[in-house]
């Protein structure tokens, strides 16, 4: 999407509103600690991003999107995530966990990048919203490529300077 840009703030300022919303659900007041969790559970599943980080020596390529093949598949983190700080905490912060998340997961399906692994495990397609399969074609709702396909498309249109240009979603 133009000018939707792949930032960690975006993940953070959806955190704050989830935080927000489930406060009025739940008919209490927003806690400093549930501005502090909603943050960190919007942040937590590009953790991976930094495990990409440091075995490709802090170097950010057209690459850079296989930092999502280990954390960022909803099918899996959501539940499981959710179910293990429902347990450790209460129901509120199982449910802030899975929304924060999920948020996390909306953003990284329509901003730069290549999308998720939405059905992971059992499709290896990854899935875009409001985006264009192949440049040149005309936006479409949403978008899917396999991972040969992915591959073909990174080689192609990847840019290994997209991170340092303020132009970079114009590739998406």
């Amino acid at each position: 999407m133009k000018g939707v840009r792949a930032m960690p703030w975006w993940d953070a300022f959806g955190g704050i509103l989830v935080a927000f919303v489930l406060s009025k659900i739940y008919i209490a007041n927003l806690t400093f600690w549930a501005i502090v969790f909603a943050i960190g559970f919007s942040l937590l599943p590009d953790i991976d991003f930094l495990i990409w980080l440091l075995r490709h020596h802090w170097k950010i390529d057209k690459w850079a999107h296989e930092h999502r093949n280990l954390f960022h598949y909803p099918l899996i983190y959501l539940p499981l995530g959710s179910l293990l700080v429902w347990c450790l905490t209460n129901d509120f912060y199982g449910l802030l966990f899975f929304f924060c998340s999920l948020v996390h997961f909306a953003h990284d399906s329509v901003a730069i990048g290549w999308g998720i692994r939405w059905f992971s495990p059992f499709s290896e397609k990854n899935y875009k919203f409001f985006t264009r399969k192949h440049l040149g074609e005309k936006r479409q709702f949403i978008v899917s490529w396999n991972p040969a396909e992915l591959k073909e498309e990174v080689l192609k249109r990847g840019k290994d300077n997209w991170f340092k240009n303020k132009k970079y979603y114009k590739y998406t």
